[in-house]
Formats: C-alpha cells, sequence, structure tokens
C-alpha cells in the first residue's frame, strides 16, 4: 500500500509525494523509520512564508546608532517599545529603525500604486473612480484611499530591467516630479511607453478611460503602462511617523498605534486605519520627531574653497556624487564635501546633539588629510583630524543654546588634494 502525504515548502507551495514501499528491501520496520523521519521533516518545516517562531530576533537602532538585538514583543498606546527578556522599555520616537527576519511572501502583484508622500502598494488589483482608489492586497479587506492620496499607478509590476519596454524610465521618473494641472496616461505602442495629457476618468480590470483633446478614450489595460495624476492633495508631514515595509514589497507611512498579540494597528497617513498581522512586517522606518538629518536643511551660508576641488558639497552623496562610504561603511544620508568647505545652518527647534560618523571617502583610495570642525555660533565646539586610511571616527557634540552651527572640512598638512570629506549619518537629536 502506498503513502500519500503533502509537504509544504517554504513559500507555502504543496507538493504531492507518493511513497511506495519496495518489497525487496523494506518492510513494516522499515516503513515506520520512513514514516518517523517524513513526520519530523513536516514538524521541522515553516508553515508559511511569515512564520516568525525561529531564533532569529529583531534588531531595534536607537537615535544614536546603538543597537538591541531582541524580539520586539509589544508597543503601546504610549509609544513604549517592550523587547523579550529585558526589563527595559524604549520609546519608538527614540529610534531610528527597526528591521526584522521575515522572508519574503509568495505573492504576484498585478500593479504598483505609488502613494502621495511616499509608498508604494502592491496591488492584486486597482480600480479609480473620480474621487477614490480601490486597491486588493494581499492583507485583509480592500483598501479605499481618497483619489487625492493617490500618485499613480503602474499597471505592470514587473520591474525587471532585462525585461521593460523602450521608456520605461519615463513613468519612474514622472512619479519624483512635481504634480502639473493635468492627468498623464502612459500608453504602450509598439512596445515603446509614450505619454498623453489630459484627465482620467475611471479604471477598472478591463480598461482605462481618459479625456485625451475634449474626446474621452477607453484604452484596454494591456496597452496602458500607468496612470499619473495630477494630485490636488498636499504632501503630509511624515514627523513622527514610521515608513513599513511588508513582506509583499509594500511600503506606507503611518502612525503606528500600537502593537500587541501579533496584530500592528496604523493609521495609514493617506487616512484610513488598518490592522495588520506583526509578522508581516518586515521592517520600520521611524522619522523621529527627536531627530532631523542636516542633509534634510538647507544650509544658511555656504563657504567653498579648493585648489583642486572636483564639485560642490552635496546631500546624501559622496563629492563626486557617489554613495557616501568610509572603509567600506556606506550612509544613505550625510553631506559630501571637498576641503575647504563651511556650511552653516539655522539650528532648527530644541534639538541638543549633533552626532555623525566621520572620514574620508573611499574614492580617494586611502589618500586626503582632513580638519573636521563643528562651530556653534563661530565658536569651535570639536576639531578632529582624519586621515584616509583612518576608521569611520563617530563624533558627538553638544550644541544646546547655540542659534547656528557650521560643519566646516579644512585640509591637513599638504594640499587639498583627495580631500573629500565625509559627514555620515550627520544628524541632530532631541535628548
Amino acid at each position: 500500500m502506498a503513502y500519500h502525504g503533502v509537504i509544504p515548502n517554504v513559500y507555502g507551495v504543496e507538493n504531492n509525494v507518493s511513497l511506495q514501499p519496495n518489497p525487496n528491501r523494506c518492510g513494516p520496520r522499515m516503513m515506520n523509520r520512513l514514516l518517523a523521519v517524513l513526520i519530523t521533516l513536516l514538524i521541522a518545516l515553516p508553515v508559511t512564508a511569515y512564520d516568525t517562531d525561529s531564533d532569529d530576533t529583531d534588531v531595534a537602532v536607537l537615535l544614536d546608532g546603538s543597537k538591541i538585538a531582541k524580539r520586539v514583543l509589544a508597543i503601546d498606546e504610549k509609544g513604549q517599545v517592550t523587547f523579550e527578556d529585558s526589563q527595559t522599555t524604549v520609546d519608538l520616537q527614540g529610534l531610528r529603525r527597526i528591521t526584522r527576519p521575515v522572508g519574503a511572501a509568495d505573492i504576484e502583484a498585478v500593479s504598483l500604486v505609488h502613494l502621495v508622500g511616499g509608498g508604494v502598494i502592491s496591488a492584486t488589483k486597482v480600480t479609480l473612480t473620480e474621487d477614490h482608489a480601490v486597491i486588493d492586497w494581499s492583507y485583509g479587506e480592500a483598501m479605499e484611499l481618497p483619489l487625492s492620496a493617490v500618485r499613480g499607478v503602474r499597471i505592470t509590476a514587473n520591474n525587471n530591467p532585462k525585461n521593460q519596454p523602450t521608456g520605461a524610465t519615463s513613468f519612474t521618473n514622472a512619479i519624483g516630479e512635481e504634480g502639473g494641472g493635468k492627468d498623464r496616461l502612459f500608453v504602450l505602442v509598439e512596445n515603446k511607453v509614450q505619454s498623453l495629457s489630459g484627465v482620467m476618468v475611471s479604471m477598472d480590470d478591463k480598461a482605462v478611460k481618459f479625456l485625451y483633446q475634449e474626446q474621452e478614450r477607453t484604452i484596454t489595460r494591456d496597452k496602458v503602462f500607468g496612470v499619473l495624476l495630477a494630485g490636488t492633495g498636499k504632501a503630509p508631514n511624515l514627523t513622527g511617523l514610521a515608513e513599513l515595509t511588508l513582506a509583499d514589497g509594500s511600503t506606507m507611512w503611518a502612525k503606528l498605534n500600537k502593537m500587541r498579540a501579533g496584530l500592528a494597528y496604523l493609521k495609514l497617513v493617506s487616512g484610513p486605519d488598518m490592522v495588520l498581522p506583526w509578522a508581516t512586517v518586515r521592517g520600520m522606518r521611524i522619522r523621529s520627531d527627536r531627530l532631523v538629518f542636516m542633509s534634510d536643511l538647507n544650509p544658511t551660508d555656504v563657504y567653498e574653497r579648493a585648489i583642486a576641488q572636483v564639485g560642490s558639497w552635496k546631500k546624501d552623496k559622496s563629492v563626486r556624487g557617489r554613495p557616501l562610504s568610509i572603509r567600506g561603511r556606506v550612509f544613505d544620508k550625510g553631506i559630501g564635501v571637498h576641503a575647504t568647505c563651511r556650511l552653516t545652518f539655522d539650528r532648527p527647534g530644541q534639538f541638543n546633539i549633533l552626532a555623525a560618523t566621520i572620514g574620508i571617502d573611499d574614492a580617494t583610495n586611502g589618500r586626503g588629510d582632513c580638519e573636521f570642525v563643528v562651530l556653534g555660533d563661530g565658536k569651535e565646539l570639536q576639531r578632529v583630524r582624519i586621515k584616509g586610511n583612518d576608521e569611520p571616527h563617530d563624533l558627538r557634540v553638544k550644541i544646546e543654546g547655540v542659534k547656528t552651527i557650521t560643519l566646516a572640512v579644512e585640509p591637513g598638512k599638504d594640499f587639498d588634494f583627495s580631500d573629500h570629506g565625509n559627514w555620515g549619518d550627520v544628524r541632530l537629536i532631541k535628548e
């Protein structure tokens, strides 16, 4: 007699298996052993792609850069985060981010819905009317949003760069631009993306109706690459909110009201409330009201003077326009300069600590010799000399009571050749 069973793989897909005993090799005792091994394997395999009952831990990064590597158990209504095997709680606004050991889900999105202010929903179905959007997705009920909360919809979710029509980047680039006075329809013509300006009337799973040159046109979904809405909604204030990344690749800005019993209770920046299984959250980035990156501020005064300058100072990039990198450590936020450079900022709010990781950019291949200086109201607060082969240096300066902050990078003993200074993760903290 054959034994028939079902073994779930790591993506939750079932595979039928059939074990046929060989009478020449397997007696009843051998079959019992095989069944015992099979049961052991079934118990050991994860039940779904979202199983979190493993030894992996969450990692919470505090404002000062220190880490807590413990599983997050709960977050209460006051924003206090409780960790496993710990009596210490941390304020959610005292964190920069939380990363979680959640694998990617085996979910195929049909469309990508881009939200105003940032965020992308992986949708299985999208319907647009004159005033709202209905988004079917993988977690619970359909999401209904005001149309003013939607920046655009990409019909095809395929992001493989090797399988894109000509001109596909025109849609991606337009997402980041300010909304104009008209909607834009991106259509496919002989595998090329072209755009039309007009008014979006409606969209369902079969066609898009679009008002173009005062005529309503109906275009089947297979001919549409995406829709970009002019937008009348004001970009939301994200301070104090969290950007959540889910297992299906969706990202969204929301206020995390609480997390308990494995459920996260959210209020999206676009309005509606939502409840999600905590196990689907891959991570979150907190826009803390106690932290501001200086690369998000505009300086009130800029002074640059160099013999061998290769470019002007840059936000979130090295002076050469590349990722900020110091001895292999890469920073997505920060300021890249070439000595001599002085950037002066007004101190916003009640921030009382300046923190950064400083060093010479890796593009110099170990060359360079700079002095990093922090000044408050023109008075020197701290000075650190860094050479090209030095390890990244963590800087922490008290700035309480000053009105202006100056970040200066001056050349060392030699000329300023290769003096590419990086202010990695330079930020103001309110303790």
